[in-house]
């Protein structure tokens, strides 16, 4: 679910189904559109620009673009989309499964890194599986999964934390 700045509420749901809660009116709407395919809204986010970005069980990024009123299809990440948040800086970062991470310029809905243990130690994930971000400030972040890694975008470097530094597990989930 997410609350947008005028107070509405849209929440997703199983086989593609949103509702809106609209606070002026103080009903609510059921939709149910195909750019879904059915698959299981897991994520919602608002950009700067008010627009909404929906993961779902399938992996795909769909936005909704406030001005417009319409629904774009932006990315078939192809796994299923754990976490979705919305940056300081006006990108949007989606949590997958077994892909990694994407950053996704809102502006033209390109991605912008995707970021995945391929590569040489500390410039890439520490595993494949992420189930969650917290932007921590303007230049770290966050991501669990298979240990916990602080992306520094600065300069595009990670530090891991598992259980040789305390951690009780290495699997972290958020």
């Amino acid at each position: 679910m997410t609350q947008r700045s005028n107070g509405d509420i849209w929440g997703g749901c199983q086989h593609g189904l949103l509702f809106i809660y609209h606070a002026a009116t103080k009903t609510t709407e059921k939709l149910v559109h195909p750019i879904f395919e059915k698959s299981t809204i897991r994520q919602l986010t608002a950009d700067r620009d008010g627009s909404l970005w929906f993961g779902t069980h399938a992996g795909h990024v769909i936005k909704w673009t406030a001005a417009t009123n319409t629904f774009t299809l932006a990315h078939k990440l192809g796994r299923v989309i754990r976490r979705m948040i919305a940056d300081s800086a006006g990108y949007i970062w989606a949590c997958t499964e077994i892909n990694g991470i994407y950053r996704i310029n809102t502006a033209d809905n390109t991605i912008a890194a995707h970021y995945t243990p391929e590569g040489q130690p500390g410039k890439v994930l520490s595993g494949h599986f992420t189930s969650d971000i917290l932007q921590y400030n303007d230049s770290l972040f966050i991501i669990t999964g298979k240990e916990l890694n602080v992306l520094n975008v600065k300069n595009n470097t990670f530090k891991y934390f598992t259980a040789d530094e305390g951690l009780p597990f290495n699997n972290v989930s958020n």
